[in-house]
C-alpha cells in the first residue's frame, strides 16, 4: 500500500511512502523544486530512499516533452513490462 501527501495550491504529489504487508514503510519518494511548466507543473527534484538499506536515488529532471506522437499501444501493461 501506499500513502501520498498532495500539495493543496498545485494539487501535485508531494511525498508517497511505500508499506509492505505488515504496513511498514519500506520506500519513500520525496519531491522538491516544483516548477510550472506550460499548463501544468513538475518537479525537478525526486529523491527515492529504501528505509530498510537506507540507499537512495536522487533524479534531476532537466528536459520535459509532451506530445512526443508516441501511440497508446507502448503504454499497455505488456510493453511497460517487457520493453520494446
Amino acid at each position: 500500500t501506499l500513502s501520498i501527501r498532495v500539495a493543496r495550491d498545485s494539487l501535485t504529489v508531494q511525498h508517497v511512502s511505500y508499506r509492505d504487508e505488515n504496513g511498514t514503510v519500506v520506500k519513500t519518494e520525496d519531491r522538491s523544486d516544483l516548477t510550472k511548466i506550460g499548463d501544468g507543473y513538475t518537479y525537478q527534484k525526486i529523491m527515492v530512499l529504501n528505509t530498510q538499506t537506507k540507499e537512495f536515488t536522487k533524479i534531476q529532471v532537466t528536459k520535459i516533452e509532451n506530445d512526443k506522437g508516441l501511440k497508446d499501444s507502448m503504454f499497455k501493461r505488456r510493453w511497460l513490462e517487457r520493453g520494446m
